[in-house]
């Protein structure tokens, strides 16, 4: 980044650094503003009863590459996970695993959330005296972009028969 200025030469490289840090701080304050939680993953592939299952659901930062740094809480929000299978995570990754034992239709929601992103947003709509500024509303902001939710449906089939 380059300035001309007719000012003291001295001033010409603070300024520039001046310029480049709000402009970076900005830059950082919007990407912030921008970000929210997405399950990446909108669909399950079907099981078979006493057949080992395992997929994996992809939670992910959308607006910023560096979602590593952010940790995930996933749930089954509502429903239920086919008899025989559990819900884990590990980072941005939840895995349904284990073995079904009963066929059937299931319909579930997997719930995802990143306290760190739900802080930081939060933090950023408090004013200087810790109260919360009327423009942002921030705890009900900061949840709904911190937290995702996505209802898969999984089908469990019979064993089948030789």
């Amino acid at each position: 980044m380059r300035f001309r200025s007719t000012a003291n030469p001295r001033l010409r490289s603070v300024g520039g650094l001046v310029l480049a840090l709000a402009l970076g701080a900005l830059w950082s304050c919007e990407m912030l503003i921008n970000n929210y939680v997405k399950l990446d993953t909108t669909s399950v592939p079907d099981g078979t009863v006493t057949q080992p299952y395992s997929t994996n659901i992809h939670a992910s930062i959308q607006n910023f590459v560096d979602d590593n740094r952010y940790d995930f809480i996933f749930s089954v929000s509502d429903g239920n996970l086919p008899t025989g299978l559990v819900l884990t995570s590990n980072e941005n990754v939840a895995t349904i695993s284990g073995t079904p034992s009963v066929a059937g239709a299931y319909t579930f929601q997997i719930q995802v959330f990143s306290p760190r992103l739900y802080s930081e947003i939060a933090s950023r709509s408090l004013s200087d005296d810790g109260e919360t500024t009327s423009s942002d509303l921030a705890n009900n902001s900061a949840l709904n972009r911190a937290a995702d939710a996505h209802t898969y449906k999984l089908t469990i089939n019979p064993t089948a028969t030789p």
